[in-house]
C-alpha cells in the first residue's frame, strides 16, 4: 500500500429514495415515504485525501460534500461536516457497513443529521452484493447527531445505470 500513500481519490455518488416522516425504521419508512410521496435524495462527492492511509486505517474515513434534497424540510441544502466510512464492522452483528453521515440546515433554520448505512454481508444461498452496495438504510435526526430525536427514516438507492464512476479519477 506504500505506493498509494499521498495519492488522492474522489468520486461522486447520487442516491434517491423515500423517507417516512415520523418513522424510526428505515425498512418501514421507505414504504410510508413512497405512499406519502416524500422523496429524498443527495448528490455528494467523496474525497479520500490519502488512499494508502485510508486503506490502512480501520475506520476508513473520507470527506463527504454536496447537497441533500427533501421537500418536506423546504428544498435542497448544502451538506456540512460530511463523512464516509468504508467497510466498518458492526461489533454486534459482524456485518460490514458503508456509512454516509452529514449535517444540514433546513429552511426552518434547524440542524438535521442524516446517517445512513449500507449493510455488506454474506447471505448464504444469495448473490446480493449489488443489492447490498446500492441500498442505504437512512435515518434523519432533529439535531447534531444520532442521540437527537428521530425526524424520519427510509431507504435511498444508487442505481447502477446512473453511476458516473470516478470524478476526475485519481489525483496525486
Amino acid at each position: 500500500m506504500g505506493s498509494l500513500d499521498g495519492l488522492g481519490f474522489q468520486f461522486t455518488e447520487q442516491m434517491s429514495g423515500f423517507l417516512g416522516v415520523g418513522e424510526r425504521d428505515p425498512r418501514l419508512g421507505v414504504d410510508k415515504g413512497r405512499s406519502e410521496a416524500t422523496p429524498v435524495s443527495f448528490d455528494v462527492r467523496i474525497h479520500i485525501a490519502d488512499l494508502g492511509r485510508f486503506l490502512r486505517t480501520p475506520l476508513h474515513e473520507a470527506e463527504l460534500t454536496g447537497t441533500v434534497s427533501f421537500a418536506p424540510l423546504g428544498g435542497t441544502f448544502p451538506v456540512r461536516r460530511g463523512r464516509f466510512n468504508l467497510f466498518t464492522v458492526d461489533p454486534q452483528t459482524g456485518i460490514r457497513h458503508m456509512i454516509h453521515a452529514f449535517l444540514f440546515t433546513a429552511r426552518d433554520g434547524r440542524t438535521y443529521y442524516l446517517c445512513g448505512h449500507k449493510e455488506i454481508s454474506d447471505d448464504p444461498g444469495r448473490i446480493d452484493v449489488v443489492e447490498d452496495m446500492t441500498r442505504l438504510f437512512t435515518t434523519v435526526y432533529c439535531g447534531e447527531d444520532d442521540q437527537a430525536l428521530v425526524y424520519g427514516a427510509g431507504e435511498l438507492y444508487f442505481r447502477l445505470r446512473d453511476g458516473q464512476g470516478p470524478a476526475r479519477g485519481i489525483a496525486g
